[in-house]
């Protein structure tokens, strides 16, 4: 799970400092004292690189993880908080325009929950270096693993995204649902 979070931090760093708006993505949210946002949009993406990097490489023993941790719980909490608003900002993950929804809020707690199992064991795993060198086998087993625990992230968000849509769809339609005595 370790390198999994570890290239979706240095995806999303770099996408953000490619795309430029993560100011504006930020400032939206409406969390940050204003000049606070151009100091924080201009460092963090950075800082995510860095994370992501050191536990790619297997640096750092569990400092990085629970760092990255934080990040991903003030994510969640950030997209929680402007939900439960009302307001369908542009996310800024990754450099995307694309809305918050409950599903980039699920996905962060997901991520944050596993790196917390990592760092409270205490074994952080050995990063894509000393894998590759030390054991191919289990190299290739790590990021068929890595592939499949983002896809299985990636579906989760998309099946909870879905679920969301319909039942918005079930309430501003006119066709009774029968749920609750509305008969």
């Amino acid at each position: 799970m370790q390198i999994a979070v570890g290239v979706t931090f240095v995806y999303s760093g770099a996408a953000k400092l490619r795309v430029g708006r993560f100011a504006l993505d930020l400032a939206d949210y409406e969390l940050l004292p204003v000049r606070l946002v151009q100091p924080l949009a201009a460092g963090l993406p950075w800082v995510e690189i860095l994370l992501g990097a050191l536990m790619l490489v297997g640096v750092g023993g569990v400092l990085p993880l629970w760092c990255a941790l934080i990040l991903l719980a003030a994510f969640a909490l950030a997209i929680s908080i402007n939900l439960r608003r009302g307001y369908r900002n542009a996310c800024g993950c990754q450099g995307s325009t694309k809305p918050i929804d409950w599903s980039l809020a699920s996905r962060n707690v997901v991520l944050a929950t596993s790196l917390a199992v990592a760092a409270l064991s205490g074994t952080p795993l050995p990063g894509l270096r000393a894998l590759a060198g030390a054991h191919p086998e289990l190299s290739a087993g790590a990021a068929v693993a890595a592939v499949t625990v983002l896809l299985l992230t990636w579906v989760a968000g998309r099946l909870a995204q879905s679920v969301h849509e319909f039942s918005r769809q079930l309430r501003r339609s006119r066709i009774p649902t029968f749920v609750g005595g509305d008969r």
